[in-house]
């Protein structure tokens, strides 16, 4: 696992699920108008596969105040979950 991510268990419907720290993940671009959480991991089930999965929390604001981002994302820990549709 790359990025302290945590992969949690996989369900029926659940494909994946990852946790992380978003001041761990975060980066920012050079000018601050974009922020990103980034979920990267490594599909370690399949020794043969390089995949890469790159999920990923974008915040673009040209402001630059990125009030969701900070007031809701900023130190804390997060879960995102990509699950079925039945």
């Amino acid at each position: 696992m790359l990025n302290n991510i945590k992969k949690l268990f996989k369900t029926d419907n659940t494909i994946i699920q990852l946790e992380g720290n978003v001041n761990d993940l975060l980066q920012i671009d050079n000018e601050n108008n974009a922020k990103i959480a980034r979920f990267i991991v490594n599909e370690e089930d399949n020794e043969e596969s390089e995949e890469i999965l790159d999920i990923t929390i974008t915040s673009v604001d040209p402001s630059r105040t990125h009030g969701f981002f900070n007031n809701n994302l900023l130190n804390e820990k997060v879960r995102i979950t990509v699950e079925k549709i039945i």
